[in-house]
């Protein structure tokens, strides 16, 4: 699936925060491959500012990422998507990551 820094920063804001053991270490995993290095935020100028993070998203582009996620990751990506959209909770900063993930 293909990540911009964005994508990869509310991937992170979807997945449920508890249950059990295994949907957890899927969420681990799932973590850990759109998480961002130190390196990423230098590179794109991260900066947090308050209650909110910004960045250079020219230079964001750069760190565009193509991960592959398994099977488990997958489906538990596209529920935890699902379980934002039931509950009415899609919005303009989720949106396009979520329309990523159902077309996935």
């Amino acid at each position: 699936m293909h990540l911009t820094i964005h994508d990869r920063l509310v991937l992170s804001g979807l997945l449920k925060p508890e249950g059990d053991f295994l949907t957890i270490a899927i969420q681990k995993d799932i973590k850990a491959k759109v998480s961002i290095d130190a390196a990423t935020s230098t590179g794109i100028g991260m900066v947090a500012d308050g209650g909110s993070v910004r960045w250079d998203d020219a230079k964001a582009k750069e760190f565009d990422k193509e991960i592959e996620f398994t099977p488990a990751e997958i489906g538990h990506i596209k529920a935890c998507a699902e379980l934002v959209c039931a509950q009415a909770k899609v919005n303009d900063e989720n949106f396009e990551l979520i329309k990523k993930i159902k077309e996935a």
